[in-house]
């Protein structure tokens, strides 16, 4: 068996890495709203 991923198992984590980012640039934008309020 090789050690890699398949390609099914990197699109997920490509999928997840950027609905993960997304998430957190939404947070920072949400933190930094409140801040300036």
């Amino acid at each position: 068996m090789a050690g890699g991923l398949d390609p099914e198992q990197i699109t997920r984590l490509r999928v997840w890495l950027r609905t993960n980012t997304h998430a957190q640039r939404s947070i920072t934008l949400i933190l930094h709203e409140r801040n300036n309020v």
